[in-house]
This record gives C-alpha cells, sequence and structure tokens, in this order.
C-alpha cells in the first residue's frame, strides 16, 4: 500500500511502526546473508550485543534486540504492568485466550461475559466452559450502550447487576471492543468486588494496548491479554499474556508453561527454550520475526505520559471532527456516552434506504479515494484515529469519499 494512504484501520492490523519495518528488513538481510550462523543461538537469546560487531552495523534495525527476558521486561514496561508479573507470549493470542479460559473454570462455576467480546475470545470461553461441565452468562448490553442509553455508571451498575442475578464468580470484559467503546473495566471490577469478589478476571486489551493513554487493570485481573500488531503497530502478529496477581500466578505459571502438552504454539516454546537458555535440540521451525518486531515497535511508543496524553487527545478531537462532517454529508455515529469514546469511530448512513444498498464495496470506495478503513456488512464504517490531529486535507477526503459513496447509493436506488 502506497505510503501516501491515509490509514484508518486498526481492526485487524496496524500499520507498521518504523523502527518494526526496518527490524523485519533487517532480519530478512540478516538470514539472506547469516543463515544458521554459529552466532545465531546466542543473538537469539541473549541480544545483539553478543553477536560480531559486523552484525551491530550492517543490520541496524536489530540493534534494540537484547534477548527475550528484556523483551518480557519490555513488555510489560510499555503494558504499564508491574515489573513481579509474568509474560507469556505466543504466535496467536487465541492460544493464550484458550488456556486463560481453561484457567479460569478450574475456580469458577459460572463466568459473566458480555456481548462486546470479541466472537473468538467468546467461543473460547464458551468452549472452556462447556469441557469443565461449568457455566458462561453473556450479558447484553452493546445495543443500548451504542444507543446512547446507558452512562458510564450505568454500565457499571447493570453488569454488577448482572453479576450478583446470575450468582458468577468469573469475569470476562474488554478493556476497549472491537468497536471501540471503551468500558470502565477498573470501576465495574471494584462495584463487582463490593457484591462478591470474583475468583477469576481475564481483561482483554487487544484494542487497547498502544491505544489507551493508561492501562491500570493489572492489579485487578488475573490475566491481561494483547497483540502487538494492532495499535502497537509490531506488523507481524505476536499474541500476549500478562499474569502475576498472587492469588492465581502459581496456576498460571502452570496453565501458561509452554512446555506443558496443552500449549501448542512453536514460538511460545522456543521462547520458552531461549528464557531457560538452553535450546531445544529437535525443536520445530519457527519463524522469530515476530518477536524483533514486537521489540523494535515498542522503541517507537511514546515513554512520556504527557505524549501518551496528547497522543489521546488528537484521536479524540480527530474523531470528533469526523462526526461532525460526515454528518453534514448524511452519516452518522452511534451516540457513546462521553466516556465510552475511543480513538476508534463508527458511521452509518442515515438514510435508512442507503443501509441496505451500501455493502462491501464501501471499502472498495475508500481504498481508490486513498483511505484505508474497515467496513461491516450492515453498511457500518469503522475508522482507527491516527495518533496526530487530522489536518484539513485529510477532513476534506474522507468528505468527499463519503459524499461520493452516497451519491453511488442514490444511483442504485
Amino acid at each position: 500500500m502506497a505510503a501516501s494512504v491515509l490509514y484508518l484501520d486498526t481492526a485487524r492490523l496496524g500499520q507498521t511502526s518504523p523502527s518494526a519495518l526496518q527490524a523485519q528488513i533487517d532480519f530478512s538481510r540478516l538470514t539472506a546473508e547469516q543463515p544458521s550462523s554459529l552466532y545465531t543461538d546466542r543473538f537469539l537469546a541473549d541480544g545483539i550485543e553478543v553477536a560480531p560487531s559486523s552484525w551491530r552495523e550492517r543490520f541496524s534495525g536489530l540493534r534494540h534486540w537484547q534477548g527475550i527476558d528484556e523483551l518480557k521486561r519490555a513488555i510489560k514496561e510499555v503494558a504499564n504492568a508491574p515489573a513481579s508479573h509474568e509474560v507469556a507470549v505466543a504466535s496467536r493470542s487465541t492460544v493464550l485466550m484458550r488456556l486463560a479460559a481453561r484457567a479460569m473454570f478450574r475456580v469458577c462455576r459460572n463466568v459473566l461475559a458480555t456481548d462486546m467480546s470479541w466472537p473468538a475470545y467468546q467461543d473460547e470461553l464458551a468452549s472452556a466452559s462447556v469441557r469443565a461441565n461449568k457455566h458462561l452468562t453473556i450479558h447484553s448490553c452493546r445495543e443500548d450502550i451504542f444507543a446512547g442509553h446507558l452512562s458510564s455508571r450505568e454500565i457499571i451498575s447493570a453488569i454488577a447487576i448482572a453479576y450478583e442475578r446470575h450468582g458468577c464468580n468469573g469475569l470476562f470484559l474488554p478493556l476497549v471492543d472491537n468497536l471501540g467503546v471503551r468500558l470502565p473495566v477498573l470501576q465495574i471490577i471494584r462495584a463487582i468486588e463490593g457484591i462478591r469478589k470474583p475468583r477469576f478476571v481475564i481483561i482483554d486489551g487487544a484494542q487497547a494496548l498502544g491505544h489507551l493513554p493508561e492501562i491500570d487493570c493489572h492489579d485487578s485481573c488475573d490475566v491481561f491479554l494483547a497483540g502487538t500488531h494492532k495499535w502497537m503497530r509490531a506488523g507481524s502478529p505476536l499474541g500476549i499474556a500478562v499474569f502475576g496477581r498472587p492469588r492465581s500466578q502459581e496456576l498460571l505459571s502452570r496453565c501458561l508453561n509452554p512446555t506443558s502438552r496443552t500449549f501448542d504454539d512453536p514460538l511460545a516454546r522456543f521462547a520458552c527454550s531461549l528464557s531457560g537458555g538452553a535450546m531445544e535440540r529437535y525443536s520445530e521451525t519457527v519463524n522469530v520475526a515476530p518477536l524483533f518486531a514486537c521489540r523494535a515497535a515498542i522503541t517507537d511508543v511514546p515513554e512520556q505520559n504527557g505524549q501518551k496524553s496528547q497522543h489521546w487527545l488528537n484521536q479524540l478531537l480527530s474523531r470528533e471532527d469526523v462526526a461532525s462532517m460526515a454528518e453534514s454529508v448524511g452519516w452518522y455515529t452511534p451516540p457513546l456516552d462521553v466516556d465510552s469514546r475511543t480513538g476508534i469511530l463508527l458511521l452509518k448512513p442515515i438514510s435508512r434506504q442507503a443501509r441496505s444498498v451500501l455493502n462491501d464495496s464501501m471499502r472498495k470506495c475508500f481504498a481508490d479515494c486513498g483511505i484505508a478503513v474497515s467496513t461491516y456488512d450492515d453498511a457500518t464504517i469503522r475508522m482507527s484515529m491516527p495518533k496526530r490531529r487530522l489536518v484539513a486535507s485529510e477532513l476534506l477526503q474522507i468528505e468527499t469519499t463519503l459524499s461520493k459513496l452516497g451519491n453511488e447509493c442514490e444511483l442504485k436506488v
């Protein structure tokens, strides 16, 4: 995709950050010039400093790689997790979700989730509940939230009431759902603890890591799940799980141990062998590029809280700019409560006729106009705002595309 494209799509993949891109390029060059080198094992385990000095000069994109243990420390820092917590990595976050769900149903008889969950994660929860012969309760709140019927305080109350009514003792929530709604997770957990303390809490942070200015739920949840390929912009998918709450750390250390037969992920096993300092003699050939891309991407995340807050403000301001402009050309955004808004904006056509006519052609129309977005079958457009504020020419570019879609709809009708 050309560099001039306005990238507003993190639904599945964020736009690769500069350092992550260079790391991937230089690792590819390394494998072309130095395949299976005598120094490769030490480099993977301990970092660039133990490699020949010529590597540091020729493959500068790998300069951030200091070994798997340092990578895990960096992940905890960027996720704002306590240093005492542990980190598990895998090639797919669904693998980590599956194992975390199994651990959850070892100690919970009834887990509460909402219809805000990512469907793949919800399926893993459902499968784990059936396997354990336990219960999964789904509280429906998405429709009311998107209709603007629930304030942040009312969301907290509704979920807490559902938790009490159904006799739940476990909880699964997204920090930000895939359609851009921010849930007041910490306040929900505290409200629930006033009723009956949950025995296990899993938080989905896939759309939060690298997006929200601060993540503050680690001391209140047992597992925090995320990936580095969306808002973290690593380019190569890598699932991560952060855990360390004293009550569940031992259980999770067993369940998320890559040497376990239930942990079927070659990258996780390979990373574990690196961390242990001993490479498996007959290990499966593994794509380790996501590890380097992740570490490099972390360096592109601002360290200063003030800069993170400014990025967050830029996203919210751009969101309001697009929403206001879109309304003038026949589109509207669901009336979310202010506290529920994020850098993700949904747009729908005001005309009900348009909703039945517009379909997958929407994404192509945006692409033809130099904009990358996500679109859904119900004529919904999903835009992820960049960390900088959109300028007037970009707003005009979006407005022109939305108008073009409206004209196309009139012709079809």
